[in-house]
């Protein structure tokens, strides 16, 4: 499994939607037949998960094996939002989610954001999560 041209905003907001693109391709030896899906986690300065965004909407035992050098490309776009407000009869809430800077990680794994495979990259929390980056969360827009 190799994800490549990965991109995304480098400062979102609470509440308002955001899009990762990336770029998968199989290039193993064999199909990916317990399937997964992509997952992007957040992590705070600690280590601790600040959210967990799985995109169910693609499935990785869809892709074909391809020679290296000769990987068919899927390009997938997901769209999550951190921490959006919800109302109900006794005013507005969401989950509490600090602003500030965190790590990104990228896995592929079960829909509720456990890693299943080991991915092609170096920076490895040891849970099968990959640091790509950093997100910078800000607080509600006005």
């Amino acid at each position: 499994m190799n994800l490549s041209e990965i991109t995304w905003p480098t400062t979102i907001q609470k509440g308002e939607p955001f899009t990762i693109q990336c770029k998968v391709s199989n290039v193993g030896v064999a199909p990916c037949y317990r399937g997964g899906h992509l997952c992007f986690t957040l992590k705070d300065e600690k280590g601790g998960l600040v959210a967990v965004l799985v995109d169910t909407t693609f499935d990785v035992k869809e892709l074909a094996v391809m020679p290296a050098g000769q990987p068919a490309m899927k390009q997938v776009a997901s769209t999550f939002t951190i921490a959006p407000m919800y109302s109900d009869t006794k005013g507005n809430f969401s989950r509490t989610c600090l602003p500030g800077t965190y790590d990104l990680f990228v896995s592929v794994g079960r829909k509720d954001g456990t890693p299943i495979y080991e991915l092609p990259y170096s920076v490895d929390d040891g849970q099968r999560r990959y640091k790509i980056g950093t997100i910078t969360l800000g607080d509600y827009a006005p």
